[in-house]
């Protein structure tokens, strides 16, 4: 048969090296160091509960997880939205 080729596959250890892929890891890496840097930032302000007077500060998330503010201490009131 004339035309007919025989496909060869390509190997998966391959697409590891693709520049897409790099620059998609140090894309990624980037925005996970900017996150870092602004929770830490976030971390150094107190602020005081409307509610009950308490104050509150910045718990970092984790990995993707954005970081939520809390109460340094349980709040009387449950879980107010700060």
């Amino acid at each position: 048969m004339r035309g007919c080729r025989t496909s060869v596959p390509r190997r998966i250890d391959s697409a590891r090296s693709d520049p897409l892929v790099v620059h998609a890891k140090m894309l990624r890496l980037e925005l996970l160091n900017v996150k870092a840097d602004l929770e830490r930032e976030l971390e150094d302000f107190s602020l005081n509960c409307r509610k009950c007077g308490l104050d509150v500060h910045w718990v970092a998330g984790l990995g993707i997880t954005p970081g939520h503010w809390a109460h340094r201490e349980p709040a009387p009131h449950g879980e107010p939205a700060v």
